[in-house]
């Protein structure tokens, strides 16, 4: 009987042990996610001006001046994801360390779509924070993402510039990162991150090119002094302007229309920012084909617009916001020279990588 009362006690007090240890680490946590809120909510981190060079239109077009990605054959294979919300605040349980496991699980996402798609660029299409304290929570994701040892580069969203970090500090972050093809951009268009990358194939030759354009955000209606910041989204008639100099330029490079892919946050279809006059020039330049964008926290989707250029909503990645359906994932992108591409919507699970939707899109 005696024997029976030790192993009970002994249990209890292990049992007691466990609840103590418990209790200890999510006060831990708890007083830890506190202290980086606070930081976040009463550390302001401004530029100062001057930020970055100027661009003018009368400067000749010079490929030297970007990145370019080097392929056997000149296609690209691109692994796109969107909205990853890293470190939501707004979540069930944010400080007592939910979010802590959800972000542990957004990362064994990536990982596993990087090992099964083998990509040649990584591209995030916004809303990768949603944490006050946004230069931590950058510089983890930019740790992160070098960590993969793959080309990669990111659209700015509509959250990510309203915390306590304005862009172009994020952008400075973001370009020392390690395989980082992040550039600031210029500084005289609207946006931040507005950028070119190239694609060239064995002998060097310019085979194609990836545009991030930066839709922008509504920051300026809470914070009206922001730098790098803007009153609406949606792209602007400077960067339509910038945008038309860069194909205009990538086609005299090659002596024909160049395919020009563009990557965003916000289906430009959305934009309150006059889209009809972008619309015009994707048709009159016709470098580009394929507009990806995230934004609607969807399970993905691609469709024809009235452009008729194709629109690929990209499969959400972030787990923290689920409020459009429980799909998380990424999305497969194979872009050709000849302007064609293969592109496939991929769910990510416990029990692995499930194709959604594939589609091969010819030549136009």
């Amino acid at each position: 009987m005696s024997t029976r009362r030790t192993k009970k006690r002994r249990f209890l007090k292990f049992l007691l042990f466990l609840v103590i240890a418990f209790g200890i680490l999510l006060t831990s946590i708890f007083c830890y996610e506190q202290k980086l809120v606070n930081y976040g909510r009463n550390t302001f981190l401004e530029s100062e001006p001057p930020l970055f060079s100027d661009w003018d239109s009368t400067d000749p077009f010079d490929m030297a001046a970007y990145p370019v990605i080097k392929t056997d054959d000149g296609s690209i294979k691109i692994l796109q994801l969107t909205d990853l919300h890293y470190r939501n605040l707004g979540s069930f349980g944010a400080k007592f360390g939910v979010n802590y496991i959800l972000d542990s699980y957004l990362k064994m996402q990536i990982k596993a779509l990087v090992k099964s798609i083998e990509p040649d660029l990584i591209i995030i299409t916004g809303d990768l924070i949603t944490f006050p304290a946004a230069d931590i929570a950058y510089t983890r994701l930019a740790s992160f993402f070098g960590s993969l040892s793959i080309p990669w580069t990111v659209a700015f969203g509509n959250h990510d510039g309203e915390y306590n970090s304005d862009k172009i500090v994020l952008s400075k972050i973001l370009e020392d990162g390690a395989f980082s093809y992040f550039k600031t951009g210029p500084n005289n268009i609207e946006g931040v991150g507005n950028q070119v990358i190239g694609v060239v194939d064995n002998d060097n030759k310019l085979s194609q090119a990836v545009i991030i354009l930066d839709t922008n955000d509504e920051v300026k209606k809470i914070m009206p002094d922001r730098i790098g910041a803007s009153y609406e989204v949606g792209i602007y008639p400077s960067q339509i302007e910038w945008y038309e100099w860069v194909t205009d330029g990538l086609n005299a490079l090659n002596g024909a229309i160049l395919p020009a892919q563009i990557f965003c946050h916000i289906n430009p279809d959305e934009f309150p920012i006059p889209p009809t006059e972008f619309k015009d020039l994707l048709m009159t330049q016709q470098n580009t084909g394929f507009i990806f964008f995230g934004h609607t926290h969807s399970g993905g989707e691609f469709y024809s617009g009235s452009d008729t250029i194709v629109h690929v909503n990209g499969v959400k990645t972030g787990i923290n916001y689920l409020d459009n359906g429980n799909t998380t994932g990424g999305t497969k992108i194979i872009l050709m020279p000849d302007g064609s591409a293969e592109i496939e919507l991929l769910s990510v699970s416990i029990f692995g990588i499930e194709s959604l939707k594939h589609k091969t899109f010819n030549e136009s």
